[in-house]
């Protein structure tokens, strides 16, 4: 059994029950979104480049160790949740960051 396979099949033997499921469902995805907003607004260096990038670079690494397919695989939501928290993080024209993402 590959590495990936048998640390997916002991997580899968602890998380089954149906509020178990929808709790990971709803909330897993918040709570990366959310590290992923903060980690936008620590940069690094000159070049534009975030936390979160740094991060994003990391994981993805790691899952291709486990499997590549994996790590292609995450790499798109993991972008993507970059992408609209670097929007939701934007100044305005004021220059000053929304109402809605910084008080």
């Amino acid at each position: 059994m590959r590495r990936v396979d048998a640390l997916l099949a002991d997580y899968g033997s602890y998380h089954r029950t149906r509020g178990n499921l929808v709790c990971h469902a709803l909330g897993i995805p918040l709570i990366v979104f959310g590290v992923i907003a903060f980690l936008r607004l620590v940069p690094l260096g000159g070049g534009g480049w975030s936390a979160a990038e740094l991060v994003i670079a990391a994981t993805v690494v790691y899952y291709a160790t486990l499997d590549v397919p994996l790590a292609l695989a995450m790499l798109v939501p993991l972008t993507a949740r970059s992408t609209i928290s670097g929007i939701a993080n934007m100044p305005t024209t004021t220059g000053t960051r929304s109402k809605r993402s910084h008080k």
